[in-house]
């Protein structure tokens, strides 16, 4: 996710979030982080929005305890690594070095990653933006880069959906200027695609893709937006078939960020007064909305039973996570400070099956990053940084809770993305 940029959070309170530029190649996807959860969203950096990719705000306008977890078990310092940076001066730079993970990989690309994911096997998925596509990159359970594939063309906008169960993974892209194509695809495993959907004729040429939710079982809600003289939602399910389930116009300006095997949906939705979080039953009803400022970078989960966990920076533009019951009921809101430093930035956010979080975020100190794991309460459990990192970060974590961050950097003569790998 990239940096929140306050000003574009102003501007959203008076104007409401704007359409992407044709040929925009702004990703709106975020990272989910298991096989049982669907996207997140920058629904900001890609909107004139938020995010989500969200594309990446805020303690709840509506109350709840701030039962923060405080300073972090490790003190992130006992761990940093000399790795010949001037935080001052931007010295010397060497290649990525993350003390303790299992596994790093490096590869030559250019550029911020845009998406991760992690599936049952191990695999981690990123995305980012080459010259003329976007690919996917997967690498084994070791760290090896086994596979390279092209999702969609380099000029389209494209909503990142993540994994299912059975480790298919999905996207949703808005192609062309004038009245613009917008599909949702499906890949299996090993990339090969096993179905593509047509959204449809456009309703205007600025209609795009803001979110793509994926459950566990392999259905797909898209969420599709376009402006004229109102803000419209469209919301469109499918099956793991790509078979047409339902067709919906939802509340403006409302995003479906996850799904689960019920149908239950996790969503968000801007308004005048910084935004709200809702559930959505399995027809997209409202089942309850709760206020709060998601203008910035928002991602969330739901379980099976229905539970929702936001991650979402707050009004102080700090770190937050809250956790709401199936009927919308506040259980904890956090503030998360994985450096013990307020001025922490929130870069992404991602769920594993057991309600694990892992956040990445960066402090003050130039080309360092982070990735924290929080457990299902919320509490921060470990801190891990990497360092030196130039460019947003993404993170996932798996049903074992092991944690994935992703970021990008220079090792003195040529630019890299890298993966690390935390048990």
């Amino acid at each position: 996710m990239r940096s929140i940029v306050v000003l574009g959070s102003l501007f959203l309170l008076q104007c409401g979030p704007q359409p992407a530029a044709d040929g925009a190649t702004e990703s709106d996807a975020s990272g989910t982080g298991s096989t049982s959860v669907g996207g997140a969203t920058d629904a900001a950096d890609d909107a004139g929005s938020a995010t989500g990719t969200g594309d990446d705000g805020p303690a709840s306008l509506s109350g709840g305890p701030d039962t923060g977890p405080g300073d972090p078990p490790d003190d992130p310092s006992d761990t940093a690594v000399d790795t010949g940076l001037d935080t001052e001066t931007g010295g010397a730079v060497g290649p990525p070095a993350c003390p303790g993970a299992r596994w790093l990989a490096t590869v030559p690309v250019a550029g911020d990653p845009s998406a991760a994911a992690v599936d049952s096997r191990g695999h981690v998925l990123t995305l980012d933006l080459a010259a003329d596509s976007w690919d996917v990159r997967e690498f084994d359970a070791t760290g090896m880069l086994v596979n390279t594939v092209a999702v969609g063309d380099g000029a389209a906008q494209l909503a990142w959906g993540g994994v299912d169960a059975a480790d298919s993974w999905y996207v949703g892209l808005r192609q062309g200027a004038g009245l613009p194509t917008r599909v949702v695809r499906k890949f299996a495993v090993g990339g090969v695609m096993a179905w593509e959907r047509d959204l449809g004729p456009a309703a205007n040429e600025e209609a795009f893709l803001p979110a793509l939710a994926v459950a566990p079982d392999g259905a797909t809600v898209v969420t599709e937006w376009w402006f004229d003289d109102d803000d419209h939602t469209r919301l469109v399910k499918h099956d793991a078939a790509g078979v047409l389930v339902w067709d919906k116009q939802g509340p403006p300006l409302l995003q479906v960020l996850d799904m689960n095997v019920q149908g239950a949906m996790a969503a968000v939705r801007f308004n005048d007064f910084g935004g709200e979080v809702r559930g959505l039953g399995s027809d997209a009803a409202t089942l309850w909305t709760q206020d709060r400022w998601i203008l910035d970078a928002h991602w969330a989960a739901i379980d099976p039973a229905g539970s929702v966990l936001l991650g979402a920076p707050t009004v102080q533009l700090h770190i937050g996570a809250t956790h709401y019951a199936p009927d919308g009921t506040i259980l904890w809101d956090h503030e998360v400070t994985p450096t013990g430093s307020n001025n922490d930035s929130f870069d992404d956010f991602a769920v594993n099956a057991a309600g694990e979080m892992a956040i990445s975020s960066r402090a003050d100190e130039w080309g360092v990053v982070y990735v924290a794991k929080l457990d299902a309460a919320g509490e921060l459990v470990a801190v891990h940084p990497c360092t030196p990192s130039f460019s947003g970060t993404r993170v996932a974590i798996d049903d074992a809770g092991a944690v994935y961050l992703i970021g990008g950097g220079f090792d003195g003569s040529s630019s890299l993305q890298f993966v690390a790998a935390f048990d």
